[in-house]
């Protein structure tokens, strides 16, 4: 599980959390955090309307019902955490997705690209040959080097539209630039940002958006300029482009493999609430994901065409879609959380929140529930104390109204030691 960060916020990947770094409550916690809140809402589309972060989706499913697995495995005894006795497939996945997200930490500034590197990562089994994208910069007189891959990608996108609505300047240049600087050094001149963002979600379409970035950036690079559209570009994406890979002879294209990604995610999120009490929360993520499909299938460039409009004009379209399509569950810095969207209810977008320290504890050993800021604006209600933030798992024995503990005693993992 990965998290997103601006400048003064957080998306939380799979698990639809933002987190805005602000003492304002309710609506105004939105109103006066536009530029946050939007980059943020930018990557939760991504999250549930793209090859990559549906199968991420599904990964994190995976990885949470593997790590069941081996806990209902055990007899007796105690259960170190985090789950590390995986099978091989699930450990080679692992490092497959780490390839593939490539890194996020920030570099505030260069003088420029002095070279891109494809270097076979030489240790996944069966995959020794993938490449790590490794992109030098300049800074004076040396170099500084850094994975490029999805999370850079996605950072990329969301700064697009923070920088066309809100003339955002100063972020860092790695992530939040990396697109349009790569772009600029493979082609030798600056694509239209509408242009770069459909690139972006193309690119997003495929299990190694990094690579494929790169690739189809070079493919570019051999067209003439006035093919450089975007009805060029989605015309040869729909008919020339077949996955995996940039020319394969594979018989599927996007719609297919989308259409895949979208009933493998669904499906997997059935697995992992598959009980009485989730049913709703399951169907809710089932609705935002088949509803933003359904987006794609009719204009697959509903997203980027608003870098096409005036600030306001995308600002107000990018508002009607948050009310259209729902948002994640944001949270300010004292914990204090607000529902976007009047569609929502509260316990199943707190459910999701839940379930991303579920995923924490088994799968990372992170030993606290990041619902605890949330729960101490509750203590009537839920009590929470230390144990919280060092056991969550002992301590949802004791609570039952806890969303980590509804959770936690769903998957009878109560009747389990671990330390």
């Amino acid at each position: 599980m990965h998290n997103l960060k601006s400048s003064n916020g957080e998306y939380s990947l799979s698990t639809f959390k933002i987190f805005i770094d602000s003492k304002d409550e309710n609506e105004q916690l939105i109103l006066n955090n536009q530029s946050t809140f939007f980059h943020e809402f930018i990557h939760f589309i991504h999250d549930l309307s793209t090859v990559f972060g549906l199968l991420n989706l599904a990964n994190f499913c995976h990885n949470l019902t593997y790590s069941a697995k081996e806990i209902y495995k055990q007899k007796n005894g105690i259960i170190n955490l985090p789950i590390t006795n995986l099978p091989e497939e699930r450990l080679t996945n692992r490092d497959l997705f780490s390839v593939y997200l490539g890194e996020n930490n920030f570099l505030q500034n260069h003088q420029g690209i002095k070279g891109i590197d494809l270097i076979p990562n030489g240790l996944i089994k069966g995959f020794e040959e993938l490449p790590i994208i490794e992109v030098s910069y300049r800074i004076g007189t040396s170099q500084v080097k850094k994975n490029f891959g999805t999370l850079a990608i996605l950072e990329s996108a969301a700064f697009l539209f923070e920088e066309h609505i809100f003339n955002t300047k100063n972020l860092p240049k790695f992530p939040y630039s990396s697109c349009i600087d790569i772009s600029n050094f493979i082609l030798g001149f600056t694509l239209p940002r509408e242009i770069l963002f459909l690139i972006i979600e193309i690119s997003l379409m495929n299990t190694y958006p990094g690579l494929f970035f790169i690739d189809f950036l070079n493919e570019i690079k051999t067209w003439k300029k006035i093919n450089i559209n975007e009805k060029f570009i989605l015309n040869f994406f729909t008919h020339e482009i077949k996955f995996n890979g940039l020319f394969s002879e594979a018989d599927y294209n996007h719609q297919s493999l989308l259409d895949n990604s979208v009933n493998h995610a669904i499906t997997m999120f059935n697995i992992i609430l598959d009980r009485k009490s989730f049913n709703n929360a399951a169907d809710l993520i089932a609705t935002k994901i088949q509803l933003l499909r359904a987006k794609r299938s009719k204009d697959f460039n509903f997203l980027g065409s608003l870098l096409s409009k005036s600030p306001i004009q995308a600002l107000n379209s990018l508002d009607l879609l948050a009310s259209e399509v729902g948002a994640p569950l944001v949270v300010n810095s004292t914990g204090k959380f607000f529902v976007i969207s009047k569609n929502e209810v509260k316990d199943e977008v707190l459910l999701f929140a839940a379930l991303g320290s579920v995923y924490e504890t088994l799968v990372m050993g992170k030993k606290s529930c990041e619902l605890y800021p949330i729960c101490l604006n509750f203590k009537n209600e839920l009590n929470p104390d230390n144990q919280c933030n060092s056991e969550p798992w002992e301590r949802s024995k004791m609570e039952k109204l806890c969303y980590y503990s509804q959770l936690w005693k769903s998957y009878t993992f109560d009747k389990y030691q671990f330390k």
